[in-house]
């Protein structure tokens, strides 16, 4: 979530990454088309939401591991982390 502060939002160096390790070429396109600002705005809000869900996944998960048993707790846990996952695709 810092990196949206920073504007260099973690999505958009993750995409660049990808993109340059696959075809250099379309890393060049992606800077490109990183520059327009709906494009920023689309970044800098899918790295807020990926950020909020995995500080919110994170907090169930230690008020779980600290409320159950440890052995619940690793059966629990996947099918939590899944949830969350399965409701950001919504």
């Amino acid at each position: 979530m810092i990196s949206v502060v920073v504007r260099r939002p973690i999505i958009a160096v993750f995409a660049r990454a990808d993109s340059a390790r696959e075809a250099p070429a379309k890393a060049t396109e992606l800077e490109t088309l990183r520059m327009k600002p709906d494009v920023q705005r689309t970044l800098a809000m899918m790295t807020l939401v990926w950020g909020a869900r995995l500080i919110a996944q994170t907090a169930v998960a230690c008020a779980l591991v600290f409320a159950m048993p440890i052995g619940a707790y690793l059966v629990v846990g996947p099918i939590v982390g899944n949830a969350f996952l399965g409701a950001l695709a919504l």
